[in-house]
């Protein structure tokens, strides 16, 4: 079985697939972590080789990550079988704010301000986020997609972990202990990021406290009221960026 971990960027698609492991871990289940910097390199025919390389060991489970959401991409994974897509979705305004943070950190001295950070890159990064959610919302309800909302599982851990383990089929977990394992207290500890540079404490909601400057804020609004060819428009202007799932290519679908 492949479990493919597809979270849009900044939706907590690590978290998720942390859930997953650590289950594995629980139950003593062997697995592999394999394939990511294909996947996140969106090599589409290494990436789809490697997939059907992982099919023909249907007996092992193998955990990829990628932030594959253009509608080839859709397709390639779907055509795998034994492949399951997970799928996560924070509020976007929270995703918003959590890559201005996480480019701050990344890149210091950072931004001056949220409207520097969105005018200067923010704006294609929130653009090739709504592309994301509306090509996998096409695909709500298949069989092998399972989607869940990040304040959901915050709100109600053992309720939501429960429904994505039944999904992978990993029975018997102590869903307390997991969630104790998956706190952002040991997640620093375990996963090498003590000062929270990759592991922020971005709250749920946190939006609704967050001063976002007016022309900002107009500017979303209308870009969420556009259509997805409009919003495809919007990118392809923009030059020397990677867009969603394609490197420098329009994403449509």
């Amino acid at each position: 079985m492949i479990y493919f971990f597809c979270g849009a960027e900044k939706n907590a698609s690590h978290y998720q697939r942390f859930i997953v492991e650590e289950a594995l871990k629980q139950r003593g289940l062997d697995f592999t972590v394999t394939g990511n910097e294909i996947f996140h390199a969106y090599k589409w025919v290494a990436g789809w080789q490697l997939l059907n390389q992982l099919h023909r060991h249907r007996g092992q489970r193998y955990l990829c990550k990628g932030h594959w959401g253009h509608v080839i991409e859709r397709r390639l994974l779907l055509s795998v079988q034994s492949l399951q897509v997970f799928l996560i979705w924070r509020h976007l305004r929270d995703v918003m704010i959590s890559s201005f943070h996480f480019e701050n950190n990344r890149r210091p001295p950072g931004y001056d301000s949220f409207a520097d950070f969105y005018w200067s890159e923010g704006r294609q990064f929130f653009v090739r986020q709504l592309l994301y959610r509306r090509g996998w919302g096409k695909l709500a309800g298949h069989p092998r997609v399972f989607q869940v909302n990040f304040e959901d599982l915050k709100q109600d851990f053992p309720a939501h972990a429960r429904r994505m383990l039944d999904f992978a089929g990993v029975e018997g977990v102590d869903l307390k202990a997991l969630e104790d394992q998956l706190s952002l207290e040991r997640m620093r500890q375990t996963r090498n990021d003590p000062k929270g540079k990759f592991f922020r404490k971005g709250e749920p909601g946190e939006h609704k406290d967050f001063a976002f400057p007016q022309d900002v804020l107009e500017d979303m609004h209308g870009l969420e009221a556009r259509s997805s060819p409009m919003l495809n428009l919007v990118l392809a202007g923009v030059r020397g960026r990677r867009l969603v799932g394609m490197g420098p290519a329009v994403v449509r679908g």
